[in-house]
C-alpha cells in the first residue's frame, strides 16, 4: 500500500478531478515501486506554497512535477519520448506501469515469444506495450521516439528464463485454477468447467473462442442481463482458463471480452462485479499460499 503523507493525499483530493487523483496516486505508487528519492518531499515543498503562489499555478506545476517524474523513469529505461507530441500522464504512466508488470508476471512465456526475433527496439517495444498496455500501438509508436537496445536485450534475457522451463509454467496456472475452483462455490459450474471437460487447456483466449465461439457467447450473453453475477464469475473463469489472459485478467477483459456483450451498460455492471470477485479472490489466494507455506512448514518439522 501506497505511504504518502496526508497533506500530499489531501493536496490530491482536493485539486483534481477523481480520474487525476487515481492516475496521481498511481504515479506515486510507481515512483515508490522504482525507489525514485525525494519525490514527495519535492511536492510537500510546492504544495506549502499556496497562499503565495496562484493555485493553478501550484496545480500546473504539481501535474508537471508528476509528469516529469515518470518521464524520467523512462528515461532510465531507455524509453524515451517524442515531446513533439501532448502526451498526457496518463499515457506517461501506462508505459511505466508495462515496465513493473513485465518484472511481475510469473509466466513470461508470452513474453518471451514476442522478444524473438530481431526487430528494430522501438517495433519490439511497442508490440509489448500495445499488448500489456491499454494504449493502442498506433498511439505508442507515435509518442515513443526511440528505445535503448539495452532495456529490449535485458527483457529478452529476462523472460528466456521461462522459455527453458515449460513444466514450471504448466505447473503456475494449473495451481492457479485450483485455487480458483476452491475460491467459488463447488456447486457452481462455469463455463471454463464445461470447455475444460471438452478438453481444452493450455490454450489462448483468441483460439479458443475461434472454436467455441457458439457456446462462449450463448453463455456470456444468457446471463448478462438477468445473472450479471453469474456472468461474471463465467468471464473470470474464461480468463484464467486461458494460457495468455490469467495473469492480468481485468486489463483482457477490456481487450478480449468485453466485445461479446451487447451493450456499454451491460459491460460496465458486468466489470465492476468482476473487479469485486478479482479483489475477493486475490485476497483469498493470499490466505490460501500462506496456509500452504504453513503446512508444508509443518511437514518439514
Amino acid at each position: 500500500m501506497l505511504d504518502i503523507s496526508e497533506l500530499t493525499q489531501t493536496y490530491i483530493h482536493n485539486n483534481f478531478s477523481p480520474e487525476t487523483q487515481q492516475q496521481m496516486l498511481a504515479a506515486l505508487t510507481v515512483l515508490e515501486r522504482f525507489s525514485v528519492k525525494y519525490y514527495e518531499d519535492d511536492l510537500e515543498s510546492l504544495i506549502t506554497l499556496e497562499g503565495m503562489v496562484e493555485k493553478e499555478n501550484i496545480r500546473d506545476i504539481f501535474n508537471e512535477k508528476i509528469n516529469r517524474y515518470l518521464h524520467t523513469v523512462l528515461e532510465e529505461h531507455q524509453i524515451f519520448l517524442n515531446e513533439e507530441h501532448d502526451i498526457s500522464l496518463y499515457e506517461r504512466l501506462e508505459l511505466c506501469q508495462f515496465l513493473l508488470l513485465v518484472q511481475d508476471l510469473e509466466d513470461k512465456s508470452l513474453l518471451a515469444y514476442r522478444l524473438t526475433g530481431d526487430d528494430h527496439p522501438k517495433s519490439v517495444f511497442v508490440s509489448l506495450a500495445s499488448r500489456y498496455t491499454y494504449l493502442e500501438e498506433f498511439r505508442v509508436m507515435e509518442i515513443v521516439d526511440r528505445v535503448g537496445t539495452d532495456l529490449i536485450y535485458a527483457m529478452r534475457q529476462f523472460a528466456q528464463e521461462s522459455l527453458n522451463d515449460e513444466t514450471n509454467l504448466d505447473i503456475i496456472q494449473m495451481k492457479e485454477w485450483k485455487i480458483f475452483t476452491a475460491f467459488i462455490n463447488k456447486n457452481v459450474v462455469t463455463i471454463a468447467d464445461t470447455l475444460r471437460e471438452r478438453g481444452y487447456s493450455k490454450i489462448t483466449f483468441n483460439h479458443l473462442y475461434q472454436l467455441e465461439k457458439e457456446r462462449i457467447d450463448s453463455a456470456l450473453l444468457r446471463n448478462e442481463e438477468t445473472d450479471r453475477p453469474k456472468a461474471a464469475v463465467d468471464v473470470v473463469s474464461l480468463l484464467l482458463m486461458c494460457k495468455d489472459t490469467y495473469q492480468i485478467p481485468l486489463m483482457e477483459f477490456d481487450k478480449q471480452i468485453a466485445n461479446i456483450f451487447s451493450n456499454i451498460n451491460n459491460v460496465t455492471a458486468i466489470k465492476h462485479i468482476i473487479t469485486q470477485i478479482l479483489t475477493d479472490y486475490d485476497n483469498f489466494k493470499e490466505a490460501y499460499l500462506k496456509k500452504e507455506l504453513l503446512d508444508q512448514g509443518g511437514r518439514n518439522e
